[in-house]
This record gives structure tokens, sequence and C-alpha cells, in this order.
């Protein structure tokens, strides 16, 4: 099975593989641009200079959440479909695509409030915690890929990037990816495989790494 799609908070939203608009458009001088890309960065756990990592495959499914050192799992979703899940700004509901709809969940199992129908969104980044209501999406469009779409207002705002930057590029790349950083805590997907009788078998799995312990996975 894929495991896919987590913030690097003290509880670790993953979906399980089979299991499991018309916009404003802002332009942004290239000073605005990068500091506001700093802020994306933090937002999403990745490093203030990131370098470029494959984005990796992600796939829809149930959602779990894991605590970081591993010793619980609870699964919030039991419909399936589900892709890219976030917790909002105070860490107590979760966020996630179901096709073209972004939902809430409140809890464990509770059933999923339909937010609002958006159309091209590729990835939910997380929220802004200066604006608890502003939640940062990655789109499907390489000229505007970033955007903030706000739960409190029916808006979804786009920034665009400049592409022809190198460092803004990489942040592109990274923000694409699945690998977080917290302080020294480091939230990995990784590939695994075995040799079964019908050959080799390979998935991915969620691990996280801190420096002072082994490997530990969490899916």
């Amino acid at each position: 099975m894929k495991r896919s799609h987590f913030t690097s908070q003290a509880l670790l939203p993953m979906t399980l593989s089979g299991v499991l608009v018309a916009a404003l458009t802002i332009a942004m001088t290239a000073s605005a641009a990068e500091t506001w890309l700093q802020r994306v960065l933090s937002i999403a756990g990745l490093t203030a200079a990131p370098s470029p990592r494959s984005a990796g495959l992600v796939e829809s499914g149930n959602v779990w959440v894991a605590t970081v050192d591993g010793s619980t799992t609870t699964r919030w979703t039991v419909a399936g479909g589900f892709g890219s899940p976030v917790f909002d700004a105070g860490g107590v509901a979760l966020y996630a695509m179901q096709h073209d709809n972004l939902v809430r969940i409140a809890a464990p199992n509770a059933e999923p409030e339909v937010v609002r129908k958006v159309v091209g969104i590729d990835k939910l980044i997380g929220f802004d915690p200066r604006v608890p209501t502003d939640l940062i999406i990655l789109m499907r469009d390489e000229g505007a890929p970033l955007a903030v779409l706000s739960i409190s207002r029916v808006s979804l705002v786009r920034q665009r990037v400049d592409l022809s930057v190198l460092e803004q590029q990489r942040v592109l790349v990274n923000l694409r990816g699945q690998n977080r950083t917290s302080g020294t805590l480091r939230i990995i997907v990784d590939k695994v495989d075995k040799e079964s009788l019908a050959g080799v078998i390979e998935w991915t799995d969620v691990f996280a790494e801190d420096g002072s312990a082994a490997r530990r996975n969490l899916s």
C-alpha cells in the first residue's frame, strides 16, 4: 500500500491507498514573492533553504492519524477517496480533498462536511497561523500554481510565482514533495520492498527520524 500526504505536527494525517475557478491573480514584486514563499515553506514544514527532490505519486484513500513516536494510529475515515489531508490551524479538525470537493472532518469517523467545490486543486499545503481561515493550496496550473483559499469567505487568490528564479522553482518542487521537517524531526516517505513467491513486492511507508533514535515506521 502507498501512504502519502501529511503535515509535520504532533499528529500526522496520512492517506492509505485502496483503504484508505476563475480567481483573482496577484502580481507580486520579486521581494514580496520571496517573503511570502518563505512563509509558505514554514507552514508546510520545510526548511528555509530547500533542495530539489522528487514529488512522488500521491493517491487518494482513507485518512489515518499517527503520533510521531509511532505508538498510536487512528483511522479518521471509512468511505475512501480522500487525498491531501491537513489539520486546521488549531490542530483539531482535518481538511481534505474528496474528488473536487474540499471537505472538513471534525473528528475520527465523523461524517465529512463539504466546505465547497474547487476544481483544479493539486494539493493542500496547510493553514496560515496568522490568518487561521486561510488555506494555502497548490493548483494544477503551471503559470500560477500557488493560491490562498479562504474558508470564511468565498474567495481563491492566486499567488504568481516567477519560475525563472531558481530558488522559487525549488520551493515548488519541495511543496509538491512529501518529506517534511519540524525542528530536528524529519518525516520521510520512502519505498519499501521485499521478496515474495510472486516476486518483489514494493510499497511506500511513512517514517520519522529525529537523529537520536532509529528510524520509526509510522505506517
